[in-house]
């Protein structure tokens, strides 16, 4: 008898304990977005980066279908144009006060999930650096062009140049402090959590 239990539990507890333990969380990444410009709101920058990451046509989604591993992987190779059906599994939240983006995948298996999300952080970071470069190339035009329309203000024989030229400088002075707050922002960018 004390045997016929002992099997009976052994019997039964391995399936009551699988049901009892918590399921294993979906892959997820989180991308630091930087902090934001003071120039720009908040809801209106995050959402602007949700979106280019969420696009079908946009350079994440491309970016992800260009990289070799993951047109190999068979939930994408099964597929004449993938871009609709990875924007439409993506899911992008807010996390810390809308400076950390949470991505998520929700098609395919857990190693494609992964695959694909870690992806689109390389796309992300790559799209970033390229950004940085031509942002910092930029610059020094901006500057340039900023000093001459201040020299030209100060240089100006009648009130109504004088009120174009400082127009003129005031706005591309406001140009060039948006793109140093831009670099600053894309120089902190980087990922949190790589998706696992």
């Amino acid at each position: 008898m004390r045997n016929r239990f002992a099997a009976l539990v052994l019997l039964v507890i391995p399936p009551v304990m699988n049901t009892l333990a918590a399921p294993v969380p979906e892959p997820y990444a989180i991308l630091d977005c930087g902090p934001l410009p003071k120039t720009k709101r908040l809801q209106a920058v995050r959402n602007r980066e949700i979106d280019g990451i969420t696009s079908p046509h946009g350079l994440m989604v491309n970016g992800v279908c260009r990289d070799p591993v993951i047109r190999e992987l068979p939930a994408v190779a099964a597929l004449k144009d993938p871009r609709d059906w990875l924007a439409k599994n993506l899911y992008v939240t807010q996390e810390n006060e809308g400076n950390h983006l949470r991505i998520m995948f929700r098609a395919g298996s857990r190693g494609e999930q992964v695959a694909i999300l870690n992806s689109m952080l390389r796309t992300y970071l790559d799209r970033t650096a390229r950004r940085l470069h031509d942002l910092e190339e930029l610059l020094p035009h901006y500057e340039e062009r900023a000093m001459n329309l201040f020299q030209a203000t100060q240089m100006a024989q009648d009130a109504k140049s004088r009120d174009s030229f400082q127009k003129e400088w005031q706005a591309t002075e406001t140009l060039a402090n948006e793109i140093r707050d831009e670099i600053v922002r894309l120089r902190r960018v980087d990922i949190t959590r790589w998706a696992r």
